[in-house]
């Protein structure tokens, strides 16, 4: 249900659990390549049920492969995820790793620290959030960039719960903007990387979701960004 000048409690309440399936999701993928997967993660996630998609066959075939990685019940498999994880995220290859950083793709030398971090650095001022001091990554990195998405999701949610639609516009405009201005500009390439060096299906399959949700909530954020909200607050 969008949202609009005339939502009744029903429509409203269904946008407030849009808003916050998102912002979860978003959180689970910060989770997911902010750092490694520990028991407590790999037995939450054998528990979660992952919808089927068929209507959105990439996405959903990442779901599948996912779903199949998690059956596994060998010992090793946490020291799999960490292995493949370092090499993915924490350049244990140093030269070859899949590098989870903007700067590193949209800058002509492919270095971190650029354009896309200082960026990063100026919305995170703007939207009033502060690095956690046991942050070490920079700005730019995919995690932190994820949960800045969760964050306008969940600001979204609040303003709807509390009757505050005048503030929700300008929060779907933040959300579009991470997305076409950061998120989607550099993520692909991300994911490409990853396909070719991940070891372990749950990587690749995370991959895929990573790159599929992106696209899919950029389409949800076209459709919500299309209707008109109230002028004032509700």
């Amino acid at each position: 249900m969008k949202p609009g000048t005339d939502m009744d409690e029903s429509q409203r309440n269904e946008m407030i659990d849009l808003m916050t399936t998102r912002s979860s999701t978003y959180r689970l993928l910060s989770r997911l390549w902010g750092w490694e997967v520990d028991e407590r993660l790999w037995a939450e996630l054998r528990g979660v049920s992952f919808p089927s998609l068929p209507e959105l066959p990439a996405l959903d075939a990442g779901y599948r492969q996912l779903e199949a990685y998690l059956r596994r019940d060998d010992d090793g498999v946490i020291e799999d995820l960490a292995a493949d994880y370092a090499v993915l995220c924490l350049g244990a290859r140093r030269d070859d790793g899949a590098d989870p950083y903007g700067s590193v793709h949209l800058s002509e030398e492919g270095i971190m620290m650029q354009d896309e971090w200082e960026e990063m650095l100026y919305l995170y001022a703007e939207l009033g959030l502060q690095r956690a001091k046991t942050t070490v990554e920079p700005e730019d990195h995919l995690a932190l960039e994820l949960e800045c998405m969760a964050y306008l999701c969940q600001r979204a949610a609040d303003a709807l719960q509390n009757g505050e639609d005048v503030d929700v516009p300008g929060t779907i405009q933040r959300q579009i903007s991470l997305l076409d201005d950061h998120l989607l500009r550099w993520v692909p390439a991300f994911v490409e990387k990853v396909h070719k060096l991940a070891s372990t299906d749950f990587y690749r399959a995370v991959g895929t979701i990573t790159q599929e949700y992106l696209a899919l909530d950029r389409a949800i954020l076209a459709d919500l960004d299309a209707v008109e909200m109230p002028a004032c607050s509700a």
